[in-house]
């Protein structure tokens, strides 16, 4: 009885479209949920950096300044500490430390003897104008975060709307705007100096949404600048010296 079972050419068919059916619609899934596995392990690389961060909450959560010390050494005439260097990769992505600002702007002052200069030798403190984010300047405790919401009121004040925060990161500024990714590829090469894969490093602000196998081929609306040749020298850009 069940040697005709399992010898019935029906019974074989049958049991044979089922593995085949099954093994269709395994390929079908793998293919389908790519791109959401891919944005889930990128969700889950920015948890794991923001877990990292040291956050102040002074305003609004929705517009931050993010304050990467990493290779600032030097940076201010009377800055006592150096700053060391905190760069890293999404496959290394930027660790920073994020300030988090807004509501009507404000400056605060303390019982100091001249809270209207910068302690690490930045002059005195520019004038808001009608730049939106509250500045609290004795929380902009190292020389990076201060350069930092210096270039970003100049930008604003300038014009340039189009960003919620920044990152300071290399000694140079990059404010998040609405619609970039700032993206650097570094290649690895064997002996023979052939392409071996390599590191990708990106960061944006939080708002943007963006998938990691986009970045070579970038859909409308967003932009994708280089790490390297992009951002601002705050030195230059503020005329200090």
């Amino acid at each position: 009885m069940f040697y005709g079972f399992f010898t019935n050419r029906w019974i074989l068919m049958g049991i044979g479209f089922l593995i085949i059916f099954a093994g269709l619609c395994y390929l079908f899934y793998q293919y389908t949920t790519t791109p959401y596995r891919e944005d889930a392990a990128l969700h889950h690389e920015k948890i794991r950096q923001y877990k990292k961060q040291r956050t102040v909450t002074i305003g609004d959560p929705f517009a931050s300044e993010q304050v990467t010390d990493s290779n600032v050494g030097g940076i201010g005439k009377n800055a006592k500490k150096p700053i060391k260097d905190t760069s890293s990769t999404i496959d290394k992505t930027e660790s920073t430390k994020t300030q988090t600002n807004a509501a009507p702007h404000t400056t605060e002052t303390g019982n100091t003897e001249d809270m209207s200069v910068s302690p690490f030798g930045f002059g005195t403190y520019p004038e808001l104008g009608d730049y939106p984010y509250k500045v609290i300047w004795k929380n902009k405790d190292t020389p990076s975060a201060e350069l930092l919401t210096r270039v970003l009121i100049k930008l604003w004040n300038e014009g340039e709307r189009n960003f919620r925060g920044g990152s300071i990161s290399n000694g140079k500024v990059y404010p998040h705007y609405n619609d970039v990714v700032y993206y650097k590829f570094t290649p690895f090469m064997d002996e023979d100096g052939n392409i071996r894969g390599g590191t990708t490093e990106t960061f944006s602000g939080p708002h943007v949404q963006y998938r990691k196998s986009e970045l070579k081929n970038p859909p409308p609306g967003l932009r994708v600048l280089d790490i390297d040749s992009s951002g601002i020298d705050p030195y230059k850009y503020l005329n200090i010296r």
